[in-house]
């Protein structure tokens, strides 16, 4: 009995782990077609051809491109949300270091037209906060800092981006504080 209890668990484990690379190749075709193509140019059998993965290996896993997509980038964000504290510094650094390392994933979302993806995940992620107002404003800021940085291509560091991040922080709430429409920048601000 205990040998048929212990195959069975090794069958599960094994069904997991070849359902994991399954849908990583996958989402690792679609990443390789957005290098070269345009995202709505894109359809489930380029996927399919790409992947390597059977039609019915590929719909077993996701129903559509956008599936897809979205899987690519659940896990950080879920990983992002978990980790939050209630430093700015440290949210920031981990936003700009996790964005830094993902650079080319992010901005091939982008390109494809679909970031606002990472916008309503994070916004799904506390949709019954308490304080909703604030936390909308709060990933939006976030979301568009990240997405701006990530599209203007720069190599600047995700020390620099935070340092910079924190300075705009400093200037909005000086605006908030003078009731200027928009933030002036200190003489001795860099730009």
């Amino acid at each position: 009995m205990q040998n048929r209890e212990e195959r069975l668990r090794v069958l599960m484990k094994n069904n997991e782990q070849t359902n994991l690379e399954t849908r990583n190749c996958i989402k690792s075709a679609l990443l390789r077609l957005l290098e070269h193509e345009k995202y709505e140019n894109i359809s489930m059998t380029d996927i399919i051809r790409k992947s390597g993965v059977s039609r019915m290996g590929v719909y077993n896993n996701y129903k559509s491109k956008d599936e897809i997509m979205i899987d690519l980038y659940q896990k950080p964000l879920d990983t992002f949300f978990s980790s939050l504290d209630i430093s700015i510094d440290s949210n920031l650094e981990w936003l700009f270091q996790t964005a830094y390392q993902h650079k080319k994933a992010i901005r091939t979302l982008i390109d494809a037209g679909l970031s606002y993806i990472i916008l309503d995940m994070m916004n799904a992620r506390f949709q019954n906060a308490s304080r909703s107002f604030y936390i909308t404003i709060w990933n939006g800021l976030l979301y568009n800092s990240v997405i701006e940085w990530v599209r203007n291509d720069t190599d600047e560091s995700a020390e620099s981006a935070i340092e910079r991040m924190k300075n705009a922080l400093q200037l909005c709430k000086k605006a908030i504080e003078t009731g200027t429409t928009v933030p002036m920048r200190d003489a001795g601000a860099e730009q």
